[in-house]
Order: C-alpha cells, then sequence, then structure tokens
C-alpha cells in the first residue's frame, strides 16, 4: 500500500489540505503497522532464543547426568 500512497502523491494533480492530511494518515498508519510487526517478530525472537538456550541447558545436564552414571 505504501508504494501505490507514495505513487499516486508524486503524480502531477493539486493536492487539497484534506488529501494532505489523509495521506499523512496514511503514511503514520503505515509506519506505525511497521513498528508493530518489528517489535511482534523481535519479541518472538528474545523468546525462541531463551527457549533454546533452556533445551540446550537441559539437555546437557542429562548429558553429564547420564555420562556420569554410566561410568559407575
Amino acid at each position: 500500500m505504501l508504494p501505490f500512497l507514495i505513487m499516486k502523491s508524486m503524480m502531477p494533480c493539486n493536492l487539497s489540505v484534506k488529501r494532505i492530511i489523509v495521506l499523512s494518515h496514511y503514511l503514520f498508519a503505515t509506519v506505525k503497522y511497521i513498528l508493530q510487526i518489528w517489535t511482534m517478530i523481535t519479541k518472538i525472537f528474545y523468546i525462541s532464543r531463551n527457549l533454546l538456550f533452556q533445551l540446550t541447558r537441559t539437555s546437557f545436564l542429562y548429558a553429564m547426568i547420564f555420562y556420569k552414571s554410566s561410568d559407575n
């Protein structure tokens, strides 16, 4: 939608104040939407990174317990 708005705003025409306000509203809404998506992606990455760390740590602990129990 953003490329369409940019293309539409670059066309030679007389933009009224109302059209400029509407266009700026669409642009602001698009930027806000992109930032919300970016925030969600970073939260998902952070959660998955923590889960991977916990899984690796737990696997290592079980491997150490298994190794020590097979030592006897």
